[in-house]
């Protein structure tokens, strides 16, 4: 069984709960303790902060970060650190883009869930 940082397995875990900010903020202190910093994580810190603006209805903000972190996380295709990396920005891209073509104030976003390989679709236990 993969064994995955806790930082990251509370980001996913927030981020399925449509947490947007606080999984940013657990993934970014995992990140700033990083010697290397990698982009992996902080193209899911974008991931997660695009919903933010989503949620506050500023979807110009949303794919601007969803641009920035697609270029962050391109290395990282298809998948990487048990995660469906191509699949989950492609479902991020089309959610925001979906938000974003409603009128005001009737806005249905679909939340993309994140499984983590060998877990069940949503189950970050391990």
């Amino acid at each position: 069984m993969t064994v995955y940082p806790k930082l990251y397995i509370e980001f996913v875990t927030l981020f399925n709960k449509q947490k947007f900010f606080e999984a940013h903020e657990a993934l970014e202190i995992e990140w700033r303790r990083q010697s290397d910093r990698n982009d992996f994580y902080q193209g899911l810190i974008q991931l997660a902060a695009a919903f933010v603006h989503v949620q506050k209805h500023n979807f110009k903000g949303a794919r601007n970060l969803i641009l920035t972190a697609e270029k962050k996380l391109a290395p990282y295709f298809p998948d990487h650190q048990g995660i469906e990396v191509r699949k989950l920005c492609e479902e991020v891209k089309s959610s925001v883009n979906n938000a974003g073509s409603c009128a005001a104030g009737s806005v249905n976003v679909y939340y993309p869930i994140i499984a983590l390989a060998s877990t069940k679709k949503g189950d970050t236990r391990l």
